[in-house]
């Protein structure tokens, strides 16, 4: 796992940490979608997942208002954007090596 991964891991296990939505990939349903806000950072992450391994995404998002810390209740539409593209992005970095993930037997 890169450094950048272990910092995103540890923040979205925090406690303040915000899970906006998890949800199956439509096509690979043996790999999860996740996004997360972090109010001590304002980033948005997006974390794809499957036969237990994780890879993630982040970047600050675009809103300076409301405060992350603010968005509980939901994804702003703006962070909701953003997290298409990171999700967009970690699926041209990592798709492969995901999909090989689930093929492998035991992986389920």
């Amino acid at each position: 796992m890169t450094k950048e991964n272990e910092r995103l891991a540890r923040l979205v296990e925090a406690d303040s940490a915000m899970k906006f939505f998890d949800t199956d990939d439509r096509e690979h349903p043996r790999i999860q979608w996740a996004v997360y806000g972090l109010p001590e950072t304002n980033e948005v992450v997006v974390r794809a997942s499957a036969a237990g391994k994780e890879f993630y995404k982040a970047a600050p998002s675009r809103l300076i208002y409301p405060a992350m810390i603010d968005r509980r209740f939901g994804i702003d539409v703006m962070d909701n954007q953003l997290a298409e593209e990171l999700s967009n992005e970690l699926w041209a970095e990592h798709g492969e090596e995901l999909k090989i993930l689930i093929e492998k037997p035991g992986s389920e």
